[in-house]
């Protein structure tokens, strides 16, 4: 368990000196001053938490039913549960921890990799009210963090040219991956949260059958945080995304790569512009050659793929985060590893998924923009 503590985030120093008076009041002589400065010296490992919007539903659901259990029994029943899955959480992250220690070591045979879907960003930015009743692009970043280089690699795109399913982000792994310039090392060790349809599916175990099978990699594993507890080194990447952002405008997609470009000053950012770079059809083939149902995928905490195991079409899975590995045979009757050396990704057609309500209000709002380029790319491209 990590040493420190945290309070709720509804809390303050000013509210707690507030209680204290409140509660001895024999002792409202206490000033704050004195007061902080008294639980800084004495309790040097509480800290007040943030308040979060992605929280985990598990936790919120077991709180809930804490506060409304109508007898003694349950209640306690209840908070064992809470504190089972907290557990589990921090054991996960526990393991992450040390992957990324080792992964640093001198002489270490795998890179350690964490990626995350950043929360979609809109332009252009403009201010006006007229701007919270229209709709703008959607731009799309998955960050891509290698902790034994410990550089930053973030996927742009926007919905001008894809969308964010479970093809597009496996497409941005694929590109990553496949790039001999970022990864250094046979063995990779992934990890991300527990998000199913992005990329804990069908598609990526393909993928990683794929590379496998055609000699890039000896072993990828993807290890799968506890959902709502996945503090991944993204996070922090793309709250020094938002930081800048909200001092910076952006007008068009281009504008959000040079704002991802400053935001960090000390080994900055890498982007990896998607427009550039074909998005692939990984769940046509996924369909044919895998036998997915065997995996019961939406349970797992990890799945491997060897350079051993991929010859008998098995992959390996684990239901706990320090569990088991258990073979899992899962290429599908008459499909050989031959066929996934002889696979040929297709791209994926492109089509606009931009609604014509949204054309309009993105048209509308050229007047505001303050360079004739930003004009010229919305009108070559909602035309």
């Amino acid at each position: 368990m990590t040493s420190k503590l945290y309070l709720s985030p509804d809390l303050n120093m000013r509210r707690l000196h507030t209680a204290f008076k409140n509660k001895f009041p024999e002792c409202s002589f206490v000033s704050y001053q004195f007061y902080r400065k008294i639980v800084k010296c004495d309790f040097p490992n509480y800290s007040f938490a943030r308040p979060r919007t992605d929280t985990c539903r598990t936790c919120d659901l077991l709180a809930a039913k804490v506060k409304t259990a109508n007898n003694d029994l349950l209640r306690q029943r209840l908070k064992k549960t809470l504190e089972l899955h907290h557990m589990k959480a921090e054991k996960a992250m526990d393991v992450h921890r040390k992957k990324i220690a080792e992964s640093k070591m001198p002489g270490c045979k795998f890179s350690n990799m964490a990626i995350d879907l950043q929360q979609v960003m809109f332009v252009p930015t403009l201010t006006h009210s007229d701007m919270f009743y229209q709709r703008q692009l959607s731009c799309y970043n998955l960050g891509v963090n290698i902790s034994d280089s410990g550089q930053s690699y973030l996927c742009m795109w926007s919905e001008l040219e894809a969308g964010r399913g479970g093809n597009e982000v496996i497409s941005c792994i694929f590109h990553i991956l496949n790039d001999a310039a970022i990864i250094h090392r046979k063995n990779i060790a992934i990890w991300s949260d527990n998000c199913v349809g992005q990329h804990k599916n069908k598609m990526a175990v393909l993928m990683y059958m794929f590379l496998i099978a055609n000699g890039i990699y000896h072993t990828i594993e993807h290890n799968f945080l506890v959902s709502g507890h996945s503090f991944l080194p993204c996070d922090r990447d793309f709250a020094l995304v938002e930081k800048r952002k909200k001092v910076t405008k952006a007008f068009i997609p281009s504008d959000l790569h040079e704002i991802v470009r400053s935001a960090k000053t000390t080994v900055p950012f890498k982007i990896v512009d998607m427009t550039d770079k074909p998005f692939f059809d990984f769940g046509e083939p996924a369909k044919k050659l895998l036998n997915a149902e065997k995996l019961k995928i939406k349970t797992v905490a990890g799945i491997k793929v060897t350079r051993n195991s991929i010859e008998t079409g098995t992959v390996f899975t684990k239901s706990k985060s320090k569990g088991a590995w258990k073979p899992v045979k899962i290429l599908k009757k008459n499909v050989s590893v031959q066929h996934l050396r002889a696979l040929t990704l297709s791209s994926i057609e492109h089509c606009n998924r931009i609604s014509v309500e949204k054309k309009n209000d993105l048209l509308s709002m050229i007047e505001y923009l303050p360079n004739e380029d930003h004009k010229k790319f919305y009108l070559e491209n909602l035309k």
